[in-house]
C-alpha cells in the first residue's frame, strides 16, 4: 500500500498536553513535542470525518492509516527535509560530543533480574565526565548515515529550538455553571511555536504519512489540532525516501513511534527461549542481542465512537534500539514489518495500530 506524505504547519501555537494532571489552581500544563502519532492521526479523521458528512462507520472501517511521522522543516521551493529525534543510543553532550553507546558483554559479576538478562549491553564510554544534551535532531542526511551504521558528525545535527520556540502563556480558571472567571485559579500552560528562519526561508513543521486514503482527503486544507483544537494547516508533499542498508545477519530495529507492547519493554513477537530472547514473526527468526530504552511513557486519548476516554497504556518511547543478531529466513519480512508497523498478526489492538504507533526504522549494525 502507497504511502503519501503531508506537510503539516501550526498556524497558531500548540499546546500537546500530554497524560499528566493539570487543572488545579497554580498548575503548570507542560507541552509534548513532538505530538504522539495518535494527535495527528485524529486530526486528519476528523477532516476525513467532514469529508464523509459525517459517516462515523467509513471513517472507522476505512484502510486510512498514519504510517509515519517525523518533525520536519520545510523551504521557500516547498522542498520538505523529515528530521529524526535523536535515537536513544546516540548523545550529543553539553561539550558538543557527538557519542554512540557501545555493546559490551555482561560480567557474571553483576547482579539483575535473570528474567530480562541479555547477551549484551549498551554502555556509553567517555574519557570525561560530561551531561547530555537534549533538543537535537537528525537531518536528511544523518537519517541516512544512521540507518547505513556510519558515524555521525555535526553537519548530521540540527537544534530543536532552530524551528520550534517554546513559550508559557498564562490561563485563568472559569466557573462552568456561570461562566464566569473563578478568583484565585491561575494556572500556566506550555506552547509550542514554529519559527520562520529568514536567511534561509525554512519553516518548521510536522511531516505525516497516511496510507489507504482511498482519494478522500484532499491534498490541502486545515486541522484542528492538539489542547483547545488550535489552528493547523496542511498540503501534500513528496517525501525523500531512505535507502535501507543490505543487512546481513545483524540489524539494529529504531521505534520511530511509541511502542506499545504488551510485555511493556519487549515487542511482541519476540519470545524467551530457553537462555535467550528470539524475535519470530512472518517465517523470520533472529536473537535480541540488547536494548536501550528510555524511562516509560503513557498514552491515553479520546474514543469519540464510544464517547469516553482511552485506557492509558504504558508504551516503550519514540527512539528506542533494540540490536538482534543471528538472523534466520526471509529477510523481507523485515521489509513487511517496517511497512506495517511492529504489530503481529490478529492483533487485538487495531485502533492503536492504525494510529501509528509501533513504526518502525530499521539500520544496519
Amino acid at each position: 500500500m502507497s504511502i503519501e506524505y503531508y506537510f503539516v504547519e501550526p498556524v497558531d501555537t500548540l499546546s500537546i498536553r500530554g497524560n499528566k494532571l493539570f487543572g488545579d489552581p497554580g498548575s503548570y500544563g507542560e507541552s509534548a513535542f513532538p505530538p504522539p502519532p495518535s494527535v495527528l492521526s485524529g486530526a486528519f479523521r476528523s477532516v476525513l470525518f467532514a469529508q464523509c458528512h459525517g459517516d462515523l462507520d467509513y471513517v472507522l472501517n476505512s484502510p486510512f492509516m498514519l504510517s509515519a511521522m517525523f518533525p520536519a522543516q520545510m523551504d521557500l521551493t516547498g522542498e520538505v527535509e523529515p528530521l529524526l529525534p535523536l535515537p536513544a543510543d546516540i548523545v550529543v553532550t553539553q561539550k558538543g560530543q557527538i557519542l554512540q553507546q557501545q555493546l559490551v558483554r555482561l560480567s557474571s559479576n553483576i547482579r539483575h533480574n535473570q528474567d530480562s538478562r541479555l547477551p549484551m549491553m549498551a554502555v556509553l564510554r567517555q574519557k570525561k565526565a560530561a551531561k547530555a544534551e537534549a533538543g537535537w535532531l537528525l537531518n536528511n542526511k544523518g537519517i541516512q548515515a544512521y540507518l547505513d551504521g556510519e558515524i555521525l558528525n555535526s553537519h548530521h545535527l540540527l537544534r530543536q529550538e532552530d524551528l520550534w520556540l517554546s513559550e508559557t502563556r498564562m490561563g485563568i480558571g472559569l466557573n462552568t455553571g456561570t461562566g464566569t472567571v473563578d478568583e484565585g485559579k491561575l494556572f500556566s500552560v506550555e506552547h509550542t511555536a514554529p519559527l520562520y528562519t529568514e536567511h534561509n526561508g525554512v519553516t518548521g513543521g510536522l511531516l505525516v504519512g497516511i496510507q489507504g486514503n482511498d482519494k478522500k482527503l484532499p491534498t490541502e486544507g486545515l486541522l484542528r489540532l492538539g489542547g483547545d483544537g488550535r489552528a493547523a494547516c496542511y498540503r501534500k508533499v513528496v517525501a525523500p525516501a531512505f535507502t535501507r542498508a543490505t543487512l546481513t545477519q545483524r540489524f539494529k530495529l529504531v521505534l520511530l513511534t511509541p511502542g506499545l507492547f504488551k510485555k511493556g519493554w519487549l515487542p511482541d513477537g519476540v519470545n524467551k527461549k530457553e537462555d535467550e530472547y528470539r524475535l519470530e514473526i512472518d517465517g523470520l527468526s533472529a536473537r535480541l542481542v540488547c536494548a536501550s530504552i528510555p524511562r516509560a511513557e503513557v498514552i491515553s486519548g479520546w474514543d469519540i465512537a464510544k464517547w469516553q476516554p482511552k485506557p492509558a497504556e504504558r508504551v516503550a518511547p519514540a527512539g528506542s534500539v533494540y540490536w538482534f543478531d543471528q538472523l534466520q529466513g526471509d529477510s523481507d519480512s523485515l521489509d513487511k514489518l517496517a511497512n506495517r508497523g511492529f504489530w503481529i498478526e490478529n492483533n487485538n489492538n487495531q485502533s492503536r495500530s492504525v494510529e501509528g504507533y509501533n513504526r518502525i526504522l530499521l539500520s544496519a549494525w
